[in-house]
Formats: structure tokens, sequence, C-alpha cells
């Protein structure tokens, strides 16, 4: 930490895993600490100039063992920054989040207080997983239809309110679920930690991993497109629009290989071989008008490619990371000139180039010889086409 601090300038925050404690009320469970540890730890963080940025949420962001005996937790996980920093960013708030699926809780600072969520009046938000079901446009046109002798604003909000409530309905409210299992967590882990206790934490800590898995399924919908040949997709049509317990393909299913790029797609009792490509992607990012929320949006950027099981993956269109090159840098290279890949005619330019040209004399104007024209008389247009009449 010292020499790191030492060898900038700059204002200075450091933040992560410290593996280590400042008193023993920053400990519960397991061996004591020892106070030799500790003193260096301050010392550190004396001789850095640097002080905690403090946080909400629970003081124990590190935690293992799977019963009280065993049961040790401790606040390892923190921000520190030194005077400097914190004029820069005066509004600056830490929050520790619960601790779900790994044994470390994340935790985040935001440069400034970021206001309550559950807040009135927010701001409404088209989801697009709402697009999945058809009934979603019948929704808008009632909604729309309902209320003609409403001004825009007012219709908008109308249709706004009509597509939250059919959206409960129809998908529940996963985010409101993650919410509400994360503030049960939360409270418990801030709270004296016995056995009933912490087995209570563990199985909202187990809902919790599953409604962000819920979530994550959701937005892989609209993160990727699944490619079958046409024997396959009838099928799969036919298990969509009729009675699964009807047909002999009862099931879909996906799996993947470690690697994460080949695996097999099984349709009924037949596995067919499957391969999960990238494809060219363009991201954009932009902020709303009262700067308030960030939005980004994103081209369909994978695709499950099935194949049959006697169809070999090509190795020639192919690369390891999906269907096209790497796409960096797309658009710089889409407008610039390519470079020149022969040796040859490279090596000439290069030698042209260095080449001086040699000064070009400057043109005088042509202007007439008064003595020459003297004689000549001044003629019309209408004489010259006279005479070549």
């Amino acid at each position: 930490m010292t020499s790191l601090q030492s060898s900038s300038t700059l204002p200075c925050i450091m933040f992560g895993d410290f593996n280590e404690i400042t008193s023993l009320s920053e400990k519960e469970g397991g061996v004591q600490r020892s106070e030799r540890l500790m003193d260096a730890f301050r010392e550190a963080i004396d001789q850095c100039h640097l002080r905690d940025l403090g946080f909400k949420g629970s003081t124990f962001i590190w935690e293992r063992g799977n019963s009280m005996s065993t049961f040790v937790r401790e606040w390892l996980d923190r921000f520190l920054a030194d005077d400097r920093w914190m004029t820069l960013f005066p509004e600056y708030e830490v929050r520790n989040f619960p601790i779900y699926s790994s044994d470390h809780a994340p935790i985040m600072v935001y440069l400034k207080k970021k206001a309550e969520s559950d807040r009135c009046g927010k701001s409404f938000k088209f989801e697009p997983l709402w697009l999945s079901r058809e009934d979603c446009g019948e929704i808008v046109d009632r909604s729309w239809n309902a209320s003609l002798e409403l001004n825009i604003d007012r219709k908008i909000a109308r249709c706004g309110e009509d597509l939250i409530s059919w959206a409960m309905k129809s998908f529940g409210s996963i985010k409101k679920k993650i919410k509400d299992t994360e503030k049960r967590l939360r409270v418990l882990k801030e709270g004296a930690m016995d056995g009933a206790t912490l087995e209570l934490c563990k199985q909202l800590a187990e809902q919790l991993d599953s409604l962000y898995m819920q979530e994550e399924s959701f937005w892989m919908e609209e993160q990727f497109i699944l490619r079958v040949p046409p024997s396959i997709a009838e099928r799969i049509e036919q298990l969509l629009n009729e009675d699964p317990s009807s047909s002999e393909d009862k099931s879909l299913d996906l799996s993947f290989t470690e690697d994460g790029r080949s695996g097999t797609f099984m349709i009924g009792d037949e596995r067919f071989p499957a391969s999960l490509l990238d494809l060219p992607c363009v991201t954009e990012s932009y902020k709303t008008y009262d700067d308030s929320v960030l939005i980004k949006t994103a081209d369909i950027g994978q695709m499950i490619l099935v194949r049959e099981g006697n169809d070999n993956p090509p190795d020639t269109v192919e690369y390891r990371h999906g269907l096209t090159p790497p796409m960096r840098d797309a658009r710089r290279r889409r407008f610039r000139r390519e470079p020149d890949l022969n040796d040859e005619d490279a090596d000439e330019n290069v030698r042209n180039a260095s080449k001086k040209p040699a000064p070009t004399p400057q043109t005088k104007p042509d202007t007439p010889d008064p003595a020459n024209n003297a004689g000549e008389a001044e003629g019309s247009d209408s004489d010259e086409s006279d005479e070549s009449s």
C-alpha cells in the first residue's frame, strides 16, 4: 500500500479485499486475530494518509461455515481514500450488498448519493421481454383507443399503467422479488447470528440466486439466435403449437461443455451438435435528458448453431471466437484506407514519396500584343455569321 501510494501524486482511492481488519469488533467467530497484524494494517493506512469511507449495509461482508460451530464472518473488503479524493467527490456513498452466492459480498461506491429506489413518481420503463408475448401489442392498441379524448401525455401515461398491470399478471415482478429478498437477507445479516438465522440466510441466498438466474434467462431471450436445420425447425414448431403431451418430442434441452462454445441440443431423445458463435455487434449507450438513467442498446450478439448429426462444423469461415474475425475498431477500419499488402508496390510508394518534386516554373497569363492586333478590324457575331453563310 505504501509503495503504491507514494508512486503517484494524484488523489488516491484503494478498495477491495485487504484480508485484514483494524479491530476485533470487525470479526465474529473463529480464531482471534493477531493484534500485531491489526496494528500493521492501521499503520499502513495512516502512512498512506487514507481514511475509511464508511458504508451502508451489513458490517460483515465475508463469511464462511455451514454451522454455528464453524461459522466465521469478517469485514475484509472496504474503500479507503485520501482527503484530496474526498474533496473531489464530497457526495460519495458506499453500499455493502448481501452475500448470496460467494463468500464475499459485493460492494459499490456511488460518487453521488443514490436516491432511494422506492421513491414516488419513478419513471416508466418498457421491458424488451414484453415483446415476447403477442398480446403486448393488443394491450397497447386497446389502451390507446380507450383514451382518445385525453391529450398525448395522458394517453402515454395511461398506456404505461396498463402495460405495467398486464406485465405483473403475465410475468410477475422478478425485480420486486429480488429487492424484497435482498432486503430480508440484509436485515438478517446485520443482526445477531444463531443456528436458525444462519439456516434462513442460506435459504434466502438460494432464492436470490434462483431469481437472478430467472432474470438473466429473460435477457438471454433477447441476446442470441437459435439457428437449426429445417427438419428440426419443423419439429420445434410442432412442439410449440401443439400439446407437448401428445407429441413424441416432449422436451427441448441445451447443454454446453466446459469451454462454453460447443454443446448438445436435445429434442426428445435425439441429440444434435451445437456451437455458440459470436456475431458482429454494435453497442450504443446514452443517457436520458435528465442524466438520471443510462440506457444501453445492442444488436443480437450471439447465435447457437445446431447441426445435423453427420454435419461437421466448417473449418474455413468459423473462428474459435465465432463466425467472423474480431470487430475491434470496426468503425475506424470502415472509414480509413487499408494499407497496401504488396511489398514491391509499398516500397515503390515509399521511394516516390521520399523524392522531392522538381519546381515547376510559374506560367504567365496570355496577353494580346497591341502591335499585332492594331490592323485587325473588330467584327460582330452577326458579321461572322453573314460571311459564313
